[in-house]
C-alpha cells in the first residue's frame, strides 16, 4: 500500500485518547483520508459498546487498523486480519524496563502476552527511538510518530507574569515519585524562605508535599483537554519536569516541554532522556543534583525577563517542530506502510 491509497483508516484509543485518536483523525480527515476514531474495547476503560463498534466496521471494506494502546488479546488482530484489514498497534513505555515506582502496565509475567500481540500486529507505532529499538525485537516494521499538539485546540499560552515569580507548577500521575523526589529538598527550603511562593500541582501529590505549606493541589484525573485548560487556570509562573535517570525514563517523549510550551509557561527540565532534545534556549536544562536544581528554580522565580523569552522561544520551538502538521505526515507515511 502506497501514501495514496491510505484512504481508510479506523483509530481505536482510549476515550481520553487525543493525542493519538483525535489529534491524527482530525489530521487525516483534512486531507481527504477517511479516518474514524472508535473508543478501545479493552476493558480497563470500560466503555459501552466499544467492542460492537469494532464489530460492526470489521464486516466492512477493509481499512488500515491503529489501537492505541495495544489490543487486549489476539483475537481482535486475528479477527481483523482475517477480514481483509491490517493492524498497527501504538505503544508509548517501555514495559520492559519499568521504574520500581511504576504501579501500572503490564508485570514482567505478563510480557510474553503483550510479545505476541507485538508480533501479530502487521506493524507498529511507537513515540520514540528508544522504544523504536526495544519493540523492533518482536516486530520490524516500526514506525516513529513523536507526540505532539494541535495548538487549535489548546488554551491560550498566557503572557509571564512580571516581578517574583510565585507559582512553581508540576503536573504528572502516578509513575513520577521517584522524579518529584529530586525537587524535595530545592523547594522544601524555598518554600521555608519566600513566604509568597507556592507549590502547585495537577495530578498526583508528591509524598513529601503531604504536609508542605503552601501547596495547592488539584489531583483530579482529567482527560487531555480540560487537564490543560485547568493548567492554564491555575496561572502558573514557572513549570519543573524533574526526570530520573532510568532506562523507562530514557524511552519516554517530551510531550510534559511541549505542553509547557503550548501553555507560555518557562520551564526547568532534567538534562535527561528526551529532554536532552530541548534546545538550550528553550528552557533551563539542569543536572540532577540538588543544588543545580534550586539554582535553577531561584534564577527563573527572580528573572521575569528571562522568563517571558524562555516561554516566547519555547511556543515558537513548538510551532515549528512538535505539531500536528509537522507530524502528520510521518502519521501517513506509518499508516500506508502496512
Amino acid at each position: 500500500m502506497t501514501a495514496a491509497d491510505a484512504r481508510r483508516v479506523v483509530l481505536v484509543a482510549p476515550p481520553y485518547g487525543w493525542l493519538r485518536g483525535e489529534v491524527p483523525r482530525r489530521w487525516l480527515s483534512g486531507r481527504g483520508v477517511d479516518a474514524v476514531l472508535l473508543a478501545h474495547a479493552s476493558p480497563q476503560f470500560g466503555v459501552p459498546g466499544a467492542m460492537d463498534a469494532i464489530e460492526a466496521l470489521a464486516r466492512s471494506a477493509p481499512a488500515t487498523w491503529h489501537f492505541y494502546p495495544f489490543p487486549h488479546d489476539e483475537y481482535l488482530i486475528d479477527t481483523l486480519q482475517a477480514r481483509g484489514h491490517r493492524v498497527l498497534v501504538g505503544l508509548d513505555d517501555d514495559y520492559w524496563h519499568p521504574s520500581p515506582w511504576h504501579p501500572v502496565g503490564p508485570r514482567l509475567d505478563s510480557l510474553p502476552d503483550l510479545e505476541a500481540l507485538l508480533a501479530a500486529a502487521d506493524g507498529l507505532v511507537v513515540t520514540t527511538e528508544p522504544l523504536a529499538g526495544i519493540v523492533a525485537r518482536f516486530n520490524a516494521n516500526v514506525a516513529v510518530v513523536p507526540n505532539a499538539l494541535d495548538l487549535e485546540a489548546m488554551p491560550a499560552a498566557r503572557p509571564p507574569r512580571e516581578g517574583r515569580a510565585r507559582r512553581v507548577g508540576w503536573s504528572g500521575w502516578p509513575g513520577h515519585r521517584g522524579d518529584t523526589a529530586l525537587l524535595e529538598a530545592p523547594l522544601r527550603a524555598l518554600l521555608a524562605e519566600d513566604p509568597e511562593l507556592t507549590f502547585v500541582v495537577a495530578g498526583e501529590l508528591p509524598a513529601w508535599a503531604v504536609g508542605e505549606a503552601r501547596v495547592e493541589r488539584d489531583t483530579r484525573l482529567l482527560p487531555p483537554l480540560a487537564h490543560y485548560r485547568r493548567l492554564a487556570r491555575l496561572e502558573i509562573d514557572l513549570f519543573v519536569a524533574p526526570l530520573v535517570e532510568h532506562p523507562w525514563n530514557e524511552a519516554r517523549s517530551l510531550l510534559k516541554a511541549l505542553e509547557a510550551a503550548a501553555l507560555g509557561l518557562p520551564m526547568i527540565v532534567s538534562d535527561v532522556g528526551p529532554y536532552r532534545a530541548v534546545p538550550a534556549d528553550v528552557a533551563l536544562k539542569v543536572p540532577n543534583t540538588a543544588a543545580a536544581w534550586r539554582a535553577a528554580l531561584e534564577r527563573l522565580i527572580a528573572d521575569a525577563a528571562l522568563r517571558r523569552a524562555l516561554a516566547g522561544r519555547a511556543l515558537a520551538w513548538l510551532r515549528e517542530h512538535h505539531t500536528i502538521d509537522t507530524t502528520g505526515p510521518l502519521w501517513r507515511a506509518a499508516l500506508a506502510a502496512v
